[in-house]
């Protein structure tokens, strides 16, 4: 604002020093007409007091966060619903291992060899 001002009351000044439109960082002189408006607003904005609001959501919301950073269980999505179940690790790792092995069989390393066909 200080600039704005500045320019307003003394009109423009000389591109001595073009900086081809970046940022100065030369500071914007005091202007004495706006020394009670900045002091006003420096008022204004140290008597900005904050008050502690009780929302009942956020504290519900905390209160599971803080649950769900300390549980030692892993928490699963369901396959087809949106639930969510707390499942210690064992138990997750028996139930990916039965749900994986029970689409695939298990061969043997001689069955799974490539079968040698005569060429014809």
């Amino acid at each position: 604002m200080r600039w704005k001002a500045h320019f307003f009351l003394n009109g423009e000044c000389s591109n001595e020093n073009n900086k081809f439109g970046l940022p100065s960082r030369k500071w914007a002189p005091p202007i004495s007409e706006m020394k009670a408006f900045e002091e006003d607003v420096i008022k204004m904005v140290s008597n900005v007091k904050f008050r502690d609001v009780q929302d009942p959501f956020l504290q519900k919301l905390s209160e599971d966060m803080k649950a769900v950073n300390t549980s030692e269980n892993i928490l699963v999505f369901a396959d087809k619903t949106r639930n969510i179940y707390a499942v210690s690790p064992d138990t997750y790792d028996k139930l990916m291992t039965k749900n994986i092995t029970k689409a695939y069989s298990s061969y043997s390393i001689i069955s799974t060899m490539p079968l040698k066909r005569p060429s014809k």
